[in-house]
């Protein structure tokens, strides 16, 4: 839980050529003959760093090494956007397309750090923003007003409670 306030697209290249390496090893593929399609979804107050992430994966992909392995890829396409855009495109690849088209859709996301509200107008990202209180927040909150909890302990209590009230 220490690295739950740092930003995120700063880790975004490990993880992604972790990722890439990991899929390489597991399915037993040429690592000198890797072709790679990305979507990568980041936090909307750290959007505007998605161009930087792109260059960093970009240049840096061509030839690292993973768990001793030399890996030689190459970027075909990269796709970046902000978290909860999913919930939109859940929508959109539904039955509602025509709704999407024609109305203003707003996508709440309330992840482990923080919340993002994203506004739709017409298929098209309007309007979006982050507040740093989301779920980890939440336990802090619960282990401050009460005596004698442990952050781990709260981490387990509080979504079970919450699956409970769901349950009756």
């Amino acid at each position: 839980m220490k690295q739950i306030h740092e930003v995120k697209y700063e880790n975004a290249l490990d993880k992604c050529l972790a990722f890439i390496g990991a899929i390489i090893k597991k399915h037993n593929l040429d690592p000198l003959k890797i072709k790679v399609i990305l979507n990568l979804l980041i936090p909307y107050d750290e959007f505007e760093s998605r161009e930087n992430i792109e260059k960093n994966i970009e240049k840096n992909i061509q030839n690292y090494y993973f768990q001793d392995m030399r890996i030689q890829s190459k970027l075909v396409s990269f796709n970046c956007y902000p978290e909860g855009f999913g919930g939109f495109i859940n929508r959109a690849s539904s039955n509602h397309q025509s709704l999407l088209k024609e109305k203003k859709i707003d996508v709440l996301m309330i992840g482990h750090r923080n919340c993002t509200c994203l506004i739709f107008d017409r298929g098209s990202l309007f309007h979006g923003e982050t507040i740093s209180t989301g779920f980890y927040d939440l336990i802090k909150d619960v282990k401050g007003n009460s005596i004698g909890q442990k952050l781990d302990e709260l981490e387990f209590i509080i979504p079970k409670y919450f699956e409970d009230l769901k349950q009756t």
